[in-house]
């Protein structure tokens, strides 16, 4: 049995101090993209870094952890290219629009061929492009994660100092909700809005429109399966039970507040980051679902149940 490799940051170990980023159910597809990304897609992130580590979580979760002081270099590089100014996220958010819905056409494409009729040349050739259009997208799921927490931070200090000059300590949530309700609704509140409108009280018929738009919801990573139909309806009780909470808009907020331009227009890239932050989920998610067929066939062509795949490298699967 061969030996494992040193990891490549082993002659800096001493001196890197962990920071843990997030514990997710990821299997080792998406794990293995996250840290492959940071390492070498330079040309998306300014600063990239190779000491960054995957290990089992808790449960069935896989932990992210990378090097204290490349994490505050690449989220500060990433805030200077793409959230210094709004022209600079406007352009973030077109490419990152295109490369999500590049990824997920790709992955409908994949649906709906017979891929048991595929050579294995012609299957590794469209695995090849799978994961290439995946990458070129997951470099925004990755950025939109960094950038939204240090976005809303600083966003919610500007708030908080114009909330405390004007005395509106009592209306404070009402002006953060006003902020950071996103201008679209992305998959998890536009399915929350159908219900809310409906009081849960769905016809069979808008149930089930609802089913197939949005079953895909509970693909994380290739290993989860497509919600069932009553999987589906346990999830959208509690939002059958709630009502749409009602939203001050935040033109009168401002009107309120009278923000300077500047703040105004870090306020404004926060509020249009909400919705970047939540979008990226969905293209993931419903890339995940509609490329499961993909990963199925190679699973049944290497003699691996399609469950375990999701534990194989890149270059363990051909």
């Amino acid at each position: 049995m061969s030996s494992i490799p040193d990891p490549i940051f082993k002659k800096n170990l001493s001196e890197i101090s962990w920071s843990k980023i997030y514990e997710r159910e990821y299997g080792v597809q998406y794990s293995e993209a996250a840290v492959k990304l940071l390492a070498t897609e330079s040309y998306h992130f300014p600063k990239t870094s190779t000491a960054q580590i995957v290990i089992p979580g808790t449960a069935y979760n896989t932990t992210f952890y990378i090097d204290s002081k490349s994490w505050i270099e690449l989220v500060e590089g990433l805030h200077k290219k793409y959230t210094s100014n709004v022209k600079n996220l406007e352009k973030y958010e077109k490419q990152f629009l295109f490369d999500g819905e590049n990824y997920l056409k790709f992955g409908k494409r994949i649906s709906k061929i017979n891929l048991k009729n595929l050579s294995n040349k012609k299957l590794l050739s469209l695995f090849l492009i799978h994961q290439k259009k995946r990458n070129r997208y997951s470099v925004f799921a990755w950025s939109a994660f960094i950038l939204n927490n240090y976005i809303s931070d600083k966003a919610s200090k500007i708030l908080d100092s114009y909330i405390a000059r004007y005395n509106k300590e009592n209306e404070k949530q009402e002006i953060y909700d006003s902020l950071f309700v996103p201008e679209k609704r992305a998959a998890v509140l536009e399915l929350q809005y159908q219900v809310q409108k409906k009081k849960g009280k769905l016809t069979s018929l808008e149930f089930n429109k609802l089913y197939d738009q949005f079953k895909w919801f509970s693909c994380l990573d290739i290993h989860n399966k497509p919600w069932s139909k009553n999987e589906f309806k346990e999830h959208i009780k509690p939002l059958a039970s709630s009502s749409p909470k009602k939203v001050i808009h935040f033109k009168k907020i401002i009107q309120q507040l009278k923000f300077t331009k500047k703040n105004l227009e870090y306020l404004f890239m926060a509020k249009l980051f909400v919705y970047i932050k939540d979008a990226r989920d969905d293209f993931r998610r419903e890339g995940v679902f509609y490329s499961q067929s993909l990963f199925n066939e190679i699973g049944k062509r290497i003699n691996i149940d399609p469950l375990d795949s999701t534990y194989l490298q890149e270059y363990e699967r051909f």
